[in-house]
Order: structure tokens, then sequence, then C-alpha cells
């Protein structure tokens, strides 16, 4: 008889590329995402003061893409339910406007299995309309008895996840030129509720029970239902539109690692500091954490 979860991975290859996701956008999806992770900046749900800001017109927060880059390898294939991300990075290059429809092209770039678990690596671009890339991904999974994964970093003094951006300018007029080593992101404050999970899990529509399933996710390590880990990159993402929106949509980066289960009940504070500053040919780079 054969066994699903090692027929699954087995039979995936290094190299596969997935048939493309095809994603359309609208100002209602816009709206949702924003309300489903409080983000609370007027650029996603203001069209009058967005009509007067540096996009003229409303946008889509950049971390939008938790949306599709993780259904882009879910278009040939469905892995077993229960996986838990472990980590994410994202490069932003543009806009993502209402109405924009995109193409969400994902590709296996590693695939390990170490103590009995699937470690999977995806790699994906994402290019609207006219061809122009406009996210790049890449998202790291674990799959298999994750009770270990799940208590290594019990004791990580609370923190739920770390994340490492990078806004990048080579505009004389940009704010980057101004900030110091020291410089501190507006600190947000965030309520984690069993309404905003639903909202999130409603658009995201990927279906893993660990987010909704009371019953199942009380037979995981889990305990019960918890957050999407992406969730968390919105916050940080909404930190950095504060205060460098041009810079964070056209040229930002985050490398984010998910370390504790955020749970319905939670409150979160984010907080980045800028660590390091970096003029090239290319412009200024701002490394925070």
């Amino acid at each position: 008889m054969l066994n699903l979860f090692e027929t699954t991975f087995e039979h995936i290859q290094v190299g596969h590329r997935f048939s493309p996701l095809i994603y359309p956008v609208s100002e209602g999806l816009i709206c949702m995402y924003a309300d489903a992770v409080d983000d609370l900046n007027f650029f996603h749900k203001d069209p009058v003061k967005a009509s007067s800001g540096p996009f003229r017109g409303i946008i889509a927060p950049p971390t939008i893409a938790s949306l599709f880059v993780l259904k882009a390898y879910r278009t040939d294939w469905i892995p077993p339910p229960g996986g838990i991300h472990l980590k994410q990075k994202f490069g932003f290059y543009g806009t993502i406007h209402p109405d924009d429809t995109l193409s969400v092209q994902a590709e296996l770039t590693q695939k390990v299995k170490k103590k009995g678990n699937w470690y999977l690596t995806f790699a994906s671009h994402s290019q609207n309309q006219k061809g122009e890339i406009v996210v790049w991904s890449e998202s790291t999974s674990v799959w298999g008895n994750l009770e270990k994964e799940v208590r290594k970093n019990q004791n990580s003094k609370m923190i739920h996840f770390q994340s490492r951006t990078v806004a990048i300018s080579n505009d004389p007029g940009s704010p980057t030129q101004g900030w110091t080593i020291g410089d501190s992101l507006p600190a947000l404050t965030k309520r984690i509720t069993r309404e905003k999970i639903d909202q999130y899990e409603e658009i995201l529509g990927i279906g893993n029970p660990v987010h909704f399933d009371e019953e199942y996710s009380r037979s995981t390590p889990f305990g019960g239902v918890i957050a999407h880990g992406l969730i968390s990159a919105a916050y940080i993402s909404e930190s950095m539109m504060k205060v460098f929106p041009w810079e964070w949509v056209h040229h930002g980066e985050m490398e984010i690692r998910f370390l504790r289960p955020l749970r319905p009940g939670d409150t979160v504070r984010t907080k980045g500091e800028l660590k390091k500053k970096k003029s090239t040919g290319k412009g200024v780079f701002l490394f925070l954490m």
C-alpha cells in the first residue's frame, strides 16, 4: 500500500516548474486583505488621500503577494495538510494596482528529507499584464513530524518572528538619505483574533486546517488554531510603508523567519532599527532589523 506522504514528496523533483497561476487583483481584494492584516495605511483603502499620494491612487500592500505565492506551487500539486512555514523572502519591484492581472510562476528549488521531515523551498516570479516583474518570492516549509520544529524555538523570549528588511533609493530627495544608525521604524501593536485569522484564510483559500479546523489543530503540536505566519510580514511592511512608501514598493526586500506560532488572543508589538547604511552606485541601502 502506497504511503500518500512518501508518494507526494518523492514524486516531485527539484527544478519542476509549476503551471502559471493567473491571479486577478481588485480594489475589493486589496481592501479585504488590508482589513485582515489591520493595515491602516491610506494608500490601500482611502481613494481620496491615495490620489494625492506618491502613487496617485490606491495600490495593494506589497505583502499581498502572500496570497498568491503560496498558491503558485499548488497549481499542479497539492501538498498534504499540516505543513508549516519556516522562512519567507520577498523582493518588491513595482506597484500592484487594482485591476492588475498577475501571472505567477513557481519552481521547486530545494527538497531535503531530514529525520523524517521534508523541507521544501519554492521560488516564484510574479509579473503583471504588461510583463513587468513586480514580486520575487522564496518560501521554505516543512512537512512531517512537526513536534521538534515547534518546540525548537520555545525559548526564544516570546519573539514570534524575526525580519530583515532593506529599503533602497537613488533619489537625493528620498527619506532614506536622512536616516542614521539607530533610527527606528514606527512601532505597531496588533491584536490577533480568530476573526482576523478567518478573514485571512478566506481570501488566501489554501485550506491548511491548522488555521481553521479546531479538532484537527488540537491534534497537532500547536494544540489549537494558529494564525498564518505571513500575517506578521504584513505588519513589518505596514511599518516600512509609513516611512519609505515609494522605496519599499519599488526596491524593498524582506527576509523573515517564523519562530513561534501566533494564536488568537496574542498581542504583537513590532519594532525595527537601522543597523547598517551603505551607499553604492545603485543608491542608498538601509538594512533594518
